[in-house]
């Protein structure tokens, strides 16, 4: 099988890297990828040349609404997978009819909850895809001593972000630090030594954009990585996970909870560590994702899709 794959793939980390290699490692697919800033015209010649079983699209941009109808007309099928939560938002009306990426015969999101109000409600062909680890990071590393017990990794850019790291700091002072903030990707911890950091600390508190059925990929990576994860509760989460055995909430807004939380499992070790490895044990990877993906494309274009497995 053979994939055009339209995408970003700046850096090594990012997420149109791994589902390529994903999709070669799992699957055995070529993939071809062509940057999303490469032209209308290349991007046909590409498609004409290769003559692919289906395009994969990640980011969308202007050309879309131009070369969805062409792929049509190609016969070709169109699948749009991207990340972020739109489904619930107030402008999400607004933002699905201007970006032409949504008029793809698949499309794959991480919200969930909602895939029959998408066709019901936008005439999206959705389907409700996580993200995942990259395979080679799904490492159990062995952990170093730290002078601080508690982190939170991410930017701090909003009012409930600060006041998550400001009453951290103020409750836990040197013990908790924040690892991430920097812009710079020369600053930011990536690749193993994230996973050293995270299974060198008792607890890493994450978040996510608040919203029902829709979370970030931090909840693969930290937890796949060997990290004891604490997340605010959100609506659906317990339909993937199994809570209190893979994955500990707390309600977003009540710190005096989160407080008791974090005291609870700072002081037992077995309980924690647990639950740790666990979450470690039942991470999923993109192979598993892409696997998915490929169900769905093939149950719409025919074919056999367990040749590929």
């Amino acid at each position: 099988m053979k994939i055009v794959y339209i995408d970003k793939f700046d850096h090594f980390f990012s997420s149109g890297n791994y589902i390529t290699a994903a999709f070669k490692r799992a699957l055995g697919v070529h993939v071809i990828k062509v940057s999303l800033e490469t032209s209308l015209n290349r991007i046909k010649q590409i498609i004409t040349t290769n003559r692919p079983d289906f395009v994969l699209c990640g980011k969308g941009a202007d050309y879309f609404g131009v070369l969805l109808p062409w792929l049509n007309q190609q016969n070709i099928l169109v699948a749009h997978w991207s990340f972020d939560r739109l489904f619930y938002l107030d402008r999400a009306k607004t933002i699905i009819s201007k970006r032409k990426i949504y008029l793809s015969d698949l499309v794959f999101t991480t919200d969930g909850g909602c895939d029959e109000r998408w066709k019901k409600e936008f005439g999206v062909n959705h389907i409700t895809l996580r993200q995942g680890l990259h395979a080679p990071d799904h490492q159990w590393v062995d952990p170093i001593p730290k002078d601080f017990d508690i982190i939170f990794i991410g930017s701090v850019y909003n009012e409930y972000r600060n006041q998550l790291v400001k009453f951290l700091s103020t409750t836990y002072g040197n013990r908790f630090k924040v690892f991430g903030a920097s812009e710079r990707p020369q600053d930011q911890i990536r690749g193993l030594d994230l996973n050293v950091l995270l299974r060198s600390v008792k607890i890493v508190v994450g978040d996510s954009l608040p919203g029902d059925y829709y979370w970030s990929n931090r909840l693969y990576e930290q937890r796949g990585r060997g990290g004891f994860l604490l997340h605010p509760e959100t609506v659906g989460m317990d339909q993937e996970f199994e809570i209190g055995k893979e994955l500990v909430l707390f309600p977003r807004h009540d710190m005096n909870k989160l407080q008791k939380i974090i005291d609870h499992y700072m002081k037992h070790d077995v309980e924690r560590e647990q639950i740790r490895r666990c979450g470690f044990d039942r991470c999923p990877i993109y192979d598993d994702r892409v696997k998915s993906l490929l169900f769905h494309v093939q149950e719409k274009i025919g074919g056999n899709y367990e040749k590929y497995i």
